[in-house]
């Protein structure tokens, strides 16, 4: 646990590598190794039961069809080693990594350690982005003042933080060892922090992620019944709406990159204009040629993305650049792949509305908070090519550890209460 929970706080530093590894993946492979010789050494007391670790059968065979659809439209690729090696990635995430959050995940408590991990990544993320902005360190390359953190691209930044922010909205998992001042001060404190450093960004797409986000939680929140019969409180939803409220005048009539971006792009600037036509243009090279990805696709070539406006059907073209990832996985691995990814998602969303109609008052928060976190990492993918990237995928990985848990919970005949525990290791 301690392995995967520096793995976690790693995952959005996207900068600290070792060669072309990144230092989150070596600390999870080593958890993994050690979970490993825990299992063959039978002492796997601190570790999940065998059947919790055991994943859902739709998210193995999603995972396998995008394995398999990627390793045929390799021996496509003009570079067969480089596109393997992508999907190794796609197996290193979808299979090991979902199982290692499994298998370390034994309670609720757990996954709440998980999450605030996650949460601290992505906080300190912010914090450098902050830092950025005040000119002390990590300052960024990129022009309009547009803040990276400690990732390559405001964009890489936007999208990490984007997906936890709907945790910090709610404040879910609830802080332990303070009192309700300061609590409420730390809450205001990290979403604060986390709102600025998405607006520093000068991402859209970031924009509309948390957005997409908020509104999915809102929906999820509004429409979950307590078991109780007690009428709920107004107070809280009011406090949320009114620090959004608050929050958003301030950050809208302030002079942050994507506040400029948005202007320009009602304004018609040419570069933000022409990054958003160019989107379009990309995408519609893979829709028009939908037939050719039936089977297999080009295979996962990371080289230059280019676009030949002479002749669109170019077989130097091997990399359109495509920023939806749904669609860049259509031509790059096939539709079968595509399918296996929607496979995927579809049964993380089922599983997360009947979570929903089962968690307990504990868990109802937990389970709004990662359909937020789905729907604002849906939402990138439409406009960014997210396909492996490690915060995709953490929704998915963290509702398949929450299944495992409330499964067991239930079996068990408990409803929140925890079991005699043994140390993690």
């Amino acid at each position: 646990m301690q392995l995967v929970l520096l793995g976690t706080f790693t995952l959005s530093f996207m900068t600290w590598r070792v060669g072309s590894v990144q230092v989150s993946d070596g600390i999870f492979l080593c958890a993994a190794v050690v979970i490993v010789f825990k299992l063959l050494a039978g002492a796997d007391a601190d570790l999940a039961p065998a059947h919790a670790r055991r994943g859902t059968v739709l998210v193995l065979v999603g995972s396998l069809l995008l394995i398999a659809g990627g390793t045929l439209s390799s021996f496509r690729s003009w570079n067969p080693t480089e596109s393997i090696s992508v999907v190794l990635r796609f197996a290193w995430v979808t299979l090991v990594l979902f199982w290692i959050l499994r298998a370390v995940c034994r309670d609720r408590d757990d996954l709440d350690r998980v999450l605030r991990a996650w949460k601290a990544s992505c906080l300190v993320n912010a914090g450098a982005a902050l830092l950025g902005m005040a000119g002390v360190a990590f300052e960024t390359p990129h022009n309009g003042n547009r803040q990276v953190g400690m990732t390559f691209h405001p964009n890489h930044l936007a999208a990490q933080l984007a997906a936890t922010f709907v945790f910090f909205l709610l404040g879910v998992p609830a802080t332990r060892g303070l009192g309700d001042r300061r609590a409420q001060v730390w809450w205001l404190t990290s979403l604060g922090m986390v709102a600025v450093a998405l607006f520093s960004t000068g991402s859209l797409t970031g924009l509309a992620a948390v957005v997409a986000g908020a509104a999915a939680a809102g929906v999820a929140f509004v429409a979950t019944r307590a078991p109780s019969r007690r009428r709920r409180s107004p107070f809280t939803p009011l406090v949320v709406v009114a620090v959004l409220t608050a929050g958003a005048v301030l950050l809208f009539t302030s002079d942050l990159p994507v506040v400029d971006r948005l202007l320009g792009l009602r304004e018609g600037d040419r570069h933000v204009v022409a990054s958003v036509d160019s989107r379009g243009r990309r995408n519609e090279m893979v829709i028009d040629r939908f037939d050719q990805f039936l089977v297999v696709g080009y295979g996962f070539n990371l080289g230059t993305a280019r676009l030949d406006p002479v002749n669109p059907d170019n077989p130097d073209v091997r990399n359109f650049g495509v920023h939806n990832m749904y669609l860049s996985v259509l031509y790059q691995a096939g539709l079968p792949a595509l399918l296996g990814v929607l496979l995927m998602l579809t049964t993380t969303l089922r599983q997360l509305v009947a979570l929903r109609l089962r968690a307990d008052p504990h868990l109802r928060m937990l389970v709004v908070g990662l359909i937020g976190s789905f729907a604002a990492v849906t939402t990138t993918a439409m406009f960014q090519p997210t396909t492996f990237d490690r915060f995709f995928w953490m929704p998915v990985a963290l509702t398949g550890a929450l299944w495992s848990v409330r499964r067991a919970e239930l079996r068990a005949g408990r409803d929140g209460a925890q079991p005699p525990r043994t140390p993690a290791a």
